[in-house]
């Protein structure tokens, strides 16, 4: 066996290699978007009389700041260096994170579905009501969320049956999960 390989059940370390200049990179283009950003214009939309945008915008942006925030966990725990942090921490990231990619790519999918349906009626002349369309946008704004969840489950599943195999050092930013199932 070569000795770059890991023995048994040893974990690779140090996959994602980084310094403290693009970790702090990394939150800073995590956290500006999410913290602030998003919340800004998720503010205008709520409060202006004249901006109004569909739901299945407000969940794709809603989607990013729990991107933002699923990643930003161990800045609030004060783990980003040093020791690892708590398995406990570290599945519930590695578990979130996961379960993202699902999420924003269908929360992005249905806003598109959503422009192709209004661009669609324009173009056959037809009005676009969204109040004949109440249980389609709500099927729109669920289905991610499901998706999210489902990954979460499947993710937290297997990194509590194998606890040793979750870990911040393998991605240096965040925790993740070494496991060829997900």
């Amino acid at each position: 066996m070569s000795s770059a390989a890991p023995a048994g059940n040893d974990l690779p370390v140090n996959i994602v290699h980084g310094t403290h200049g693009q970790l702090i990179a990394f939150l800073v283009l995590n956290m500006w978007p999410s913290h602030f950003g998003l919340p800004v214009l998720l503010g205008i939309v709520f409060f202006s009389k004249t901006v109004h945008r569909h739901p299945t915008f407000v969940n794709l942006c809603v989607a990013f700041i729990i991107v933002g925030l699923s990643s930003s966990l161990l800045v609030y725990a004060g783990r980003t260096v040093g020791p690892e942090p708590s398995k406990m921490l570290c599945l519930l990231q590695a578990s979130l994170l996961y379960g993202m990619p699902a999420f924003t790519s269908m929360a992005a999918f249905m806003l598109v579905l959503q422009m192709f349906f209004s661009t669609r009626a324009a173009f056959f002349g037809k009005e676009y009501r969204d109040a004949d369309h109440i249980i389609r946008t709500w099927v729109m704004l669920i289905l991610p969320l499901l998706a999210f969840f489902i990954c979460v489950l499947a993710t937290a599943t297997v990194g509590a049956a194998n606890p040793s195999h979750v870990s911040r050092n393998r991605r240096f930013f965040y925790c993740s999960l070494q496991s060829p199932v997900l």
